[in-house]
């Protein structure tokens, strides 16, 4: 079957993939170090700073309801929504620890907040950001009359055989499926295309079918979208809540960070939900939390460099910058006007020298419980001097 773009389409569609291959309008990722012993005040105007005067804790008033959460998503998120300004909290170990991770909302938007984090080994690259090429978040074939979409020259599978669903018809405005697509090729041990992509891309396994959207859908085919041979649902950013992800900046810098675990209501999908072994050791891959304003995890990780992204899932804003955002949680979390920013949390952390008797598994559930128990006391002295 051919597929046909009108031709007074094709400025709109030139229109809106020079917004994709440009991206957003963003600031760049900052890493705030955990170990730094000045304490830095980040945004300011909400709430008093709950870091001040401490070490080993970094605090923010840019957090989001909601792009943590979309992180755990099939299309992914915009880093720079996590937090406004996209910050990420840092720390390098010398020798194996426990590091227990702590992550409060305070202030009077606490209750809003619903804090949720995910832990990664290895850092990304100062100034980097969503879309940067090569490691852009929906590249495109600019050789292509239509733009079509294109392998990620970065994230995509070993092997893959760079195999599109659906071509150029040779007229240049319209599409046909491959042939094939539906026929085994040279390497695939008898797998068609589809079956290999299918295979190959599962949600959060650090790989990103940028060609054929396997996990968002599949190609565009409406010639009427304004979105015409691109993902039907392209990745709002490359920030991935349960798995690896990476980043470049614009002096091609690169970089990937390794997931370890997170902690969160949101239930974890993919193949890192029970242990993973990325930090050193074997860790619970997630830790069920809470709706609340406190999460908590305690890790065993080897000496190295370590990074945190943290935010918001008490709503969900499918469109990376506010708009249609709802309750996904419920209770305390109902309503979501303030979508973007103007939340503010800490990020703080313990670090413990490994004991010569190996802690059982349950100390990360007793752990996790017992500072929950400590850290809503903690704040609720900070709500009565706010």
């Amino acid at each position: 079957m051919t597929i046909f773009l009108h031709p007074s389409l094709r400025l709109s569609l030139i229109g809106a993939l020079g917004v994709i291959a440009s991206g957003h309008v963003q600031a760049h990722v900052t890493n705030w170090n955990l170990l730094d012993t000045a304490t830095t005040v980040v945004g300011s105007g909400v709430n008093s700073d709950p870091c001040a005067g401490l070490t080993l804790c970094q605090s923010s008033a840019n957090f989001t309801r909601y792009s943590w959460y979309d992180g755990t998503q099939a299309q992914l998120s915009d880093s720079h929504t996590v937090t406004t300004n996209a910050e990420a909290f840092t720390f390098h170990l010398t020798s194996d620890a426990y590091v227990t991770i702590t992550d409060a909302a305070y202030g009077t938007n606490a209750n809003r907040l619903n804090p949720a984090f995910s832990v990664y080994r290895g850092l990304l690259p100062a100034l980097s950001h969503d879309g940067a090429s090569p490691d852009e978040s929906n590249p495109v074939d600019f050789n292509s009359p239509l733009f079509a979409s294109k392998m990620s020259s970065t994230d995509h599978a070993p092997g893959d055989p760079n195999i599109a669903h659906y071509i150029d018809d040779g007229s240049g405005t319209g599409l046909i499926e491959n042939p094939a697509w539906t026929q085994p090729f040279a390497g695939s041990g008898g797998l068609t295309a589809e079956q290999w992509y299918a295979a190959n891309y599962i949600a959060h396994n650090g790989y990103r079918d940028t060609l054929n959207g396997t996990t968002t859908g599949g190609i565009d085919t409406d010639p009427s979208s304004g979105n015409f041979a691109g993902l039907l649902h392209p990745y709002l950013g490359q920030f991935d809540a349960f798995g690896n992800w990476s980043m470049n900046n614009a002096n091609g810098e690169w970089g990937q960070i390794d997931y370890i675990s997170s902690v969160s209501s949101t239930a974890c999908n993919g193949q890192n939900c029970g242990e993973t072994t990325t930090g050193g050791f074997t860790n619970p891959g997630h830790f069920e939390g809470n709706n609340g304003a406190i999460e908590s995890l305690i890790l065993h990780l080897a000496a190295g460099d370590y990074t945190i992204w943290a935010g918001g899932e008490s709503g969900d804003s499918l469109d990376g910058i506010g708009g249609g955002c709802i309750g996904v949680n419920g209770g305390i979390n109902l309503g979501c006007s303030a979508g973007a920013g103007n939340y503010r949390a800490a990020i703080s952390l313990q670090i413990n020298e490994v004991s010569s008797v190996p802690l059982p598994a349950s100390i990360w559930l007793f752990g996790s419980a017992l500072l929950g128990l400590l850290g809503f006391h903690r704040r609720d002295d900070h709500l009565e001097r706010d």
